[in-house]
């Protein structure tokens, strides 16, 4: 009968363990295309879920390309924009929650922008800022790409600042946005460990 339950415990265990290291993972990559949301909702906590687990400040807002006047959006009919407090960051960050936050190993969008305008996309990585320039002051984007890459994949967070203006964050849109994750490199292990761990204890109890 004690064999039975051990049996019965591990293969419990199996089962909890194995649920709870691979329910909340993000696909790997992942696009944003931004479709799956009306015209004018605001979009901060609506990929904040285990799917994407995209945590966007609160201000992000999608339009059809007649709203923003600027062409067609890179792929479908809708883009984002910012469209937030001036106090706030335009930004995001990886995690449904404190428990759940990871990082990645790239972010990259299509980016169009009203002329003169010009941002970066900055990536923060464990102290350090990777940077990438968006946009012309003698010009300007139409559906063009730029990404920001970590080399050790330890981007935590992502911001869009100005630099031709304070104001500037107004005045682009970005469509696709495709996020590269850090795989999970201890769900199997963990799973592996746990029932060792939990058969150790196991054998203990029956001697």
């Amino acid at each position: 009968m004690r064999r039975i339950q051990v049996s019965f415990n591990i293969f419990a265990l199996l089962l909890a363990v194995g649920s709870c290291s691979f329910a909340s993972a993000p696909p790997s990559p992942y696009t944003v295309t931004f479709e799956e949301i009306s015209p004018g909702q605001d979009v901060s906590y609506y990929y904040n879920n285990p799917r994407y687990a995209l945590d966007m400040v609160p201000g992000w807002e999608v339009v059809g390309s007649a709203a923003h006047g600027w062409g067609t959006p890179h792929s479908g009919t809708q883009a984002a924009i910012w469209n937030g407090n001036p106090l706030f960051g335009t930004g995001w960050g990886f995690g449904v929650d404190a428990v759940s936050e990871y990082t990645v190993r790239s972010v990259g969008a299509y980016f169009t922008t009203a002329p003169g305008v010009v941002l970066e996309m900055c990536g923060f990585e464990a102290g350090n800022l990777i940077t990438v320039r968006i946009g012309d002051t003698d010009g300007s984007w139409t559906n063009r790409y730029a990404e920001i890459n970590s080399p050790t994949g330890r981007i935590a967070f992502v911001y869009i600042v100005g630099i031709s203006s304070p104001d500037a964050r107004y005045h682009f849109a970005m469509d696709d946005l495709t996020v590269v994750p850090v795989p999970e490199p201890s769900s199997l292990a963990a799973l592996l460990a746990g029932v060792a761990g939990f058969g150790a204890v196991l054998r203990r109890r029956t001697r």
